[in-house]
């Protein structure tokens, strides 16, 4: 028989299992908790990581516009820019533009910021044929737009 001293009190094996069997709260522990515990810490911090990623995500690098030349293939002007053509901005509100008539032949792809609204034109071969920024773009955040009485 296993036996243990303790202070200057010997305990076995078997007065232990008495001690459990007596209180059933610790006769069987489990950890039901745990798993609630590791669910709602994953929700928490996948929560916080997608925030994360839409507030700080990519970055439009609309400062390297202008090394854009023609012939350049799609892939050399996504890695100028940042990433393939779409909204890099924090907002999907509403947006506001200036019209403004460009006429190049070709594929056009948009790459967009909050406040940046680049177009480059693209052939049959996806080699750049022409790019226009415009003069003044912004989205708007839809809870401000909301906020402002502007949605109907």
């Amino acid at each position: 028989m296993d036996s243990s001293c303790f202070g200057d009190k010997l305990v076995t094996q078997n007065t232990v299992i008495r001690l459990f069997a007596m209180s059933p709260d610790l006769a069987k522990p489990t950890n039901r908790w745990l798993p609630r515990f590791s669910l709602r810490s994953l929700l928490l911090i996948t929560v916080v990581c997608a925030f994360g990623a839409f507030y700080f995500g990519c970055k439009l690098n609309a400062e390297n516009f202008d090394a854009i030349k023609t012939g350049m293939t799609q892939k050399q002007v996504e890695r100028l820019l940042g990433g393939s053509p779409g909204h890099y901005g924090r907002y999907w509100g509403p947006s506001m533009m200036t019209l403004e008539g460009v006429l190049i032949e070709g594929r056009k792809e948009v790459w967009t910021d909050d406040d940046t609204m680049l177009e480059v034109f693209f052939d049959e071969d996806s080699k750049a044929v022409g790019k226009h920024k415009r003069s003044r773009f912004h989205r708007y955040s839809l809870i401000s737009h909301w906020l402002r009485g502007e949605f109907r």
